[in-house]
Formats: C-alpha cells, structure tokens, sequence
C-alpha cells in the first residue's frame, strides 16, 4: 500500500497535506507534460513514498510514467498555498506541497516508454502553446520553468 493511500485509510476524505514532487523535461527550449487519464495535462510526477527522498520521488516518477532514467537537477519552485488545494471525484481532499525540479539527463524520443495505467499521451510544447486543458498549478508551472532566474520561486 502506497503512504497516500495508507493516510486516507485512515483519515477518509478529509483534506491532508501530501509532499509531491513534479520534473520538467526540457528539450529544444519546450516543456514536456503528460496527458492524464482525465484528459488533463499536467507535469510527470506524483508523490513522495515512505523512506525516500524528494529527489528519489520525481527520479521514480519519472522513470515509472515516461521510461526516463533522468535525475532531479534543480529545485525551480515550491507550490503550498491553498490556491493548489484540490478536491477529487470521489471526494478526497488535498492541499498540495509541490516540488518542481529540472530534470537532468540525455535521451532519445524513441527512449519515452509511457505508462499506459497513468499516460494517454506526452508532448513537448513551448510557453506560448501549452493547452488550455492544463492543470492551472502546471500552467503556472511552465511559466514558472521558463522565467527561472537561479532563485527558488514560492507560491
């Protein structure tokens, strides 16, 4: 059993804080996201295990829904206010801590293996195309990757 799902077994549905961590995939100067299962677009990513780091969670991530072996490079920005707070169709409620990090790394297009259980599909997509059915915590996301200046953002 997953921690999260090992937390809502015992709290039910109440809002819980859950430490997630998201990776940006650049290549060309565009951004990757995935398309969920709902449809959404959204960054690679998901949240933290038991007895792993942060940086292990995204590399995880990464590696489970793309077939990427990258590494966490950069922590770009941090996502905590209640703005992200989330509410799902079965009811279960969340307020998110996200770590967005650059991910480091070679690779090939041919190399993204998708996990079909979690993906429909990937694209690259520059700043000014990224889709309006994008999850607003990644639209934020894109421009948070693209106008990164060396300083953490906060939100």
């Amino acid at each position: 059993m997953e921690y999260w799902q090992l937390i809502r077994s015992k709290l039910g549905t109440q809002k819980v804080i859950l430490p997630t961590a998201a990776g940006a995939i650049m290549k060309d100067n565009n951004i990757l996201l995935v398309l969920n299962k709902g449809n959404i677009w959204q960054f690679p990513g998901g949240f933290q295990d038991l007895n792993e780091s942060i940086t292990e969670t995204v590399e995880r991530e990464i590696s489970e829904e793309l077939g990427l072996t990258l590494k966490a490079g950069q922590l770009i920005s941090v996502y905590t206010s209640n703005k992200w707070d989330g509410k799902f169709s079965n009811g279960d409620e969340i307020q998110n801590f996200i770590l967005l990090f650059k991910m480091m790394g070679d690779f090939e297009m041919e190399d993204i293996k998708i996990q079909k259980s979690e993906v429909n599909t990937f694209q690259f997509f520059s700043l000014d195309q990224i889709p309006e059915n994008t999850m607003e915590c990644c639209k934020q996301k894109c421009r948070d990757i693209f106008a990164y200046s060396g300083e953490v953002i906060l939100h």
